[in-house]
């Protein structure tokens, strides 16, 4: 969290692109130290409903997510001038 911070801080213009790398170690380190040895202390039935409470949680996050960066990339597009000026 501090480094995503200083990374913010120095760089708000570009942080967005330069905080995906530390990002995603700290995904990665949280599914390998956290998530896997919790979900192996568990029993199966248990294991059972914590992967379907996951997967009803992120379901709906990539399908609104996806639809929300599908709408922002349709409003991106080349005005009538400046496709007459490239032609």
């Amino acid at each position: 969290p501090i480094v995503l911070l200083t990374i913010f801080l120095v760089q708000p213009r570009s942080a967005h692109t330069v905080g995906n790398i530390p990002l995603a170690i700290a995904a990665g380190l949280f599914v390998s130290e956290v998530l896997l040895p919790a979900i192996s202390k568990i029993d199966e039935t248990r294991a059972t409903r914590a992967v379907m409470v996951f997967l009803a949680v992120l379901t709906p996050y990539l399908l609104v997510n996806s639809t929300y960066q599908g709408y922002m990339l349709s409003q991106n597009h080349v005005s009538d001038g400046e496709q007459m000026a490239m032609r």
